[in-house]
């Protein structure tokens, strides 16, 4: 008979959205391995989808996605549980872009390609969990 030991959830909850399958496997498992619960999407619909139903800490969100613009994803997480920390990753940033990125709600702009460890590095900076509030509001 195997026991099953239960531990406190102390990870990281990480929403990936990114509609490049390679991108997104490598940084999911790249988080995953420094102890990160990766929860992914390949368009905003589907990231909206996880918002709803799931403990977050932060996002990862690319720029430009299937059915819009990465920013409309920030702007609705900031408003609906501004504790969720949202981060633009592009290949194409610019100034107009990252002043647009930081007035949607991003708390940072992280242009593409960039090494796993400094990609990490920049991400550990927006740790904070969710209050209760916000938690209670998302199980119910």
């Amino acid at each position: 008979m195997t026991q099953r030991i239960m531990r406190p959830h102390t990870a990281t909850s990480t929403l990936l959205v990114e509609d490049n399958v390679l991108v997104r496997d490598g940084l999911a498992r790249y988080l995953r391995r420094r102890g990160d619960d990766v929860l992914e999407a390949g368009t905003i619909r589907e990231a909206l989808v996880v918002a709803e139903a799931t403990r977050l800490n932060r996002c990862l969100v690319d720029l430009t996605l299937p059915d819009g613009n990465g920013l409309s994803f920030v702007a609705a997480v900031s408003a609906r549980w501004p504790a969720t920390k949202t981060i633009i990753l592009s290949a194409y940033v610019t100034t107009p872009i990252t002043v647009a990125a930081i007035k949607s709600g991003a708390h940072d702009v992280i242009a593409k390609p960039i090494s796993p460890d400094r990609l990490f590095e920049r991400i550990e900076r927006t740790v904070v969990p969710p209050p209760k509030s916000e938690v209670s509001l998302r199980e119910q």
